[in-house]
């Protein structure tokens, strides 16, 4: 699919799901000469719900915006490739270009997660600025993730930003394991971030691999190299573990970190890696550069 603009809104789909027993070599390919928006609903997606594995989703645009406001509470807007319940096939890869600003805002996500057997795939993105901005209450960004009662393991999701990134309000970057699976490594490279979860209480806003309560599989790496680091109210890089699974390492890598709690107390701020009470995994190794 080819244009000069393309807006996909009101529960909207371009996608391409697997639905028999044999492997789905081929994806959804997207190219739009300036802007892309994907709103309230829509999604761009190929994902399996058999036996046979995903296809790729491979989007170029100028600029992107995804933006889910409106939606109701368990409806997501975005683009994945996921192996969803009952299924035994894998997700498919999914890689977003943008010569641009990359906007997700309001459970908005980029996604490559999975619910069954198989397992999610890479996430990659290459921008010019990225923002991701939450929603009290529900997860906004781009993660690949092993889901509850999922089997396989989640992908590696890795982002390269040339200018400046800001995740804000519950924004967050991950790879998380709520199952058996492993979760994968997160890797980010940007010449600014900005991380300030501006109070936001239920949800990690940053950049984390986490193993959740009951989980025996492992977190993954992160690995941030950035020049500069601004990490404000309660904003993390952060690998945690809840589980029987171990944490993940964290490395940084930074000329100027600065880090602010301000008035926030409820929520840590900064870098950590933390094993919680009553979890039995060990916690990762910090390593700031």
């Amino acid at each position: 699919l080819k244009a000069k603009n393309l807006t996909i809104t009101n529960n909207s789909n371009i996608g391409s799901n697997n639905i028999g027993d044999k492997n789905a070599y081929a994806g959804v390919d997207v190219e739009v000469d300036n802007q892309l928006e994907i709103l309230n609903g829509s999604e761009i997606s190929s994902s399996t719900l058999s036996e046979g594995n995903a296809g790729y989703v491979k989007i170029d645009a100028g600029e992107i915006k995804i933006d889910g406001i409106g939606t109701d509470d368990y409806q997501y807007t975005g683009v994945w490739s996921d192996s969803y319940p009952d299924s035994k096939g894998n997700a498919g890869t999914v890689e977003v270009s943008v010569n641009g600003l990359l906007e997700i805002l309001n459970k908005g996500q980029i996604s490559s997660a999975t619910y069954s057997q198989g397992n999610g795939n890479k996430v990659l993105i290459r921008t010019g600025e990225l923002k991701i901005q939450g929603q009290h209450g529900h997860f906004t960004g781009i993660w690949s993730d092993a889901n509850p009662s999922s089997k396989g393991d989640a992908g590696t999701v890795e982002v390269k930003i040339n200018s400046c990134a800001e995740l804000l309000d519950g924004g967050q970057i991950s790879s998380s394991t709520w199952s058996e699976g492993e979760a994968g490594t997160v890797s980010i490279f940007a010449d600014n971030l900005k991380i300030d979860a501006q109070g936001n209480e239920q949800h990690t806003t940053g950049i984390f691999s986490d193993t959740w309560t009951n989980t025996t599989g492992n977190a993954g790496r992160v690995n941030v190299t950035v020049e500069d680091i601004l990490i404000l109210n309660g904003g993390q890089i952060s690998s945690i573990t809840r589980g029987n699974g171990n944490g993940g390492s964290i490395n940084v890598n930074a000329e100027n970190i600065s880090i602010d709690a301000k008035e926030n107390n409820e929520i840590t701020t900064g870098i950590l890696s933390d094993a919680w009470l009553d979890s039995e995994g060990d916690a990762g190794k910090i390593e700031i550069v």
